[in-house]
């Protein structure tokens, strides 16, 4: 998305392009977003997700626009500009409207695959003490997860894709953040910044994993711990 921002910031005009090449779209959220950028889908060519597949391309003109990684970018995962346009762009989709979901959110990764909360069940019945309530991001549609959390004045979510929405957060919105002692980083943490939200990163309890990934390492979160870090947030019981 932030490499077809400069592309429309620059000489080139869109409507002229043949064909864009992109990643293979896998979700229904994906096909959203492209539809939100005015692009036919017959101009598309997925690539798939096949680290064999070779997928070679001839063209009489290629036009690529800067890659944007973290790796490349000195503020991390995201620039001040990719902020601006990601909530400029998508925000608007859902106007003024806000839905009528819960202020407080606690996003579950019960779901998933990796990164899951190991003692969600404790975690929940201890934050519920301050209104939070249970979602799952993925079961909302690209326009309500946007209202979902600019309506929301506080957010507790282990580390995952869901907390891109942080975008989209009002000014002052508290927000803590799980993750492994063995896997801290600082994405969620710039976006927060430039949001300018009441952010707080949390590490879990230092456990036995398996052999995998330490980013995919599930989390362990010591109780009395968070109560320190939801009071010092400011957040107070019912």
């Amino acid at each position: 998305l932030p490499r077809f921002y400069l592309l429309q910031q620059s000489s080139v005009v869109v409507d002229s392009i043949d064909k864009f090449v992109i990643n293979e779209v896998r979700k229904s959220f994906q096909r959203t977003i492209l539809e939100d950028l005015k692009i036919p889908s017959s101009k598309f060519i997925e690539v798939p997700h096949i680290r064999s597949h070779r997928f070679h391309i001839q063209a009489e003109q290629l036009i690529v626009p800067s890659i944007t990684t973290a790796l490349l970018n000195p503020f991390g995962c995201i620039d001040p500009w990719i902020f601006d346009f990601l909530r400029g762009e998508f925000a608007s989709s859902v106007g003024t409207a806000e839905l009528s979901g819960p202020k407080y959110i606690y996003i579950s990764r019960n779901k998933a695959s990796k990164r899951r909360v190991l003692n969600e069940d404790a975690v929940l019945n201890h934050v519920s003490k301050y209104g939070f309530q249970k979602v799952y991001p993925e079961e909302y549609s690209l326009s309500e997860q946007i209202a979902l959390f600019r309506g929301a004045r506080a957010v507790i979510s282990p580390h995952g894709a869901g907390l891109a929405n942080l975008v989209f957060c009002y000014p002052g919105t508290k927000v803590i953040e799980f993750c492994s002692p063995k896997y801290l980083t600082r994405n969620y943490r710039d976006i927060a910044h430039f949001a300018q939200l009441d952010y707080y990163i949390f590490a879990g309890r230092n456990i036995p994993q398996a052999p995998i990934k330490a980013m995919d390492f599930d989390i362990d979160v010591d109780i009395s711990t968070l109560d320190s870090t939801v009071l010092q947030a400011g957040i107070k019981p019912l």
